[in-house]
């Protein structure tokens, strides 16, 4: 399941999806303004997958590594047909 909440909301949510038997928890970024909160959810899921989702959209480097692919993707096809 995918958190995507206020950040207050994000740890009561992702209680509520592991009392509900969800075992992959994406929490979207910052998962918590509390480190304590995050340490016990933690402690409490031991068994289950509980990530914090970093969005790069915006990141400059992605721009030019999809730039990059682009570039030898065409290189590639040009040399294939």
């Amino acid at each position: 399941v995918i958190l995507a909440l206020p950040t207050k909301l994000l740890i009561p949510a992702a209680k509520l999806a592991i009392k509900n038997g969800q075992k992959n928890i994406l929490i979207e970024k910052p998962g918590s303004l509390n480190q304590k909160e995050l340490k016990k959810l933690r402690v409490k899921s031991q068994d289950i997958h509980i990530k914090i989702a970093y969005n790069r959209l915006f990141y400059t480097n992605l721009h030019k590594l999809k730039k990059l692919v682009k570039k030898v993707a065409e290189k590639i096809k040009d040399l294939l047909y």
